[in-house]
């Protein structure tokens, strides 16, 4: 009688705990979608001033007047800038965070430059997620 009372109560406390990881697991990918709908606002807003065609003088300005902060992000010969929107717990195991960014990409006007050159044509702006701090 004894036993069986210690199984139920495990039982439970086991059914208990999944359906608490459950709910907690479909709050978690809520509020991270309501969040992700709040980016695609963000780059929607910013694509609607920044356009391809423009040059990279005419973005950093626009950008400067309207007080959006923005860095600079350099690749294989391409250099592009972002204004970052925020910091998200990675999705994956391996890295620490992702940054949530608008990314505006470049079209060089000279061939692999190390630096953004004012006349470089906007290419593409778009909602980008960088992974950082991989292992």
């Amino acid at each position: 009688m004894r036993t069986r009372q210690i199984a139920l109560i495990v039982l439970i406390a086991v059914i208990a705990a999944f359906v608490w990881h459950l709910r907690s697991s479909r709050v978690a990918k809520f509020q991270r979608a309501r969040r992700e709908a709040a980016y695609r606002e963000s780059a929607a807003a910013i694509e609607t001033v920044i356009q391809p065609g423009m040059t990279r003088s005419d973005v950093e300005q626009i950008l400067r007047i309207r007080s959006l902060p923005f860095n600079t992000r350099y690749g294989l010969g391409v250099v592009d800038d972002f204004v970052p929107l925020a910091h998200e717990a990675s999705t994956t195991w391996f890295c620490g965070w992702d940054q949530v960014m608008v990314l505006i990409e470049f079209r060089p006007e000279l061939p692999s430059g190390t630096q953004g050159h004012p006349n470089d044509i906007v290419k593409n702006v778009s909602l980008d997620h960088w992974a950082k701090d991989c292992l």
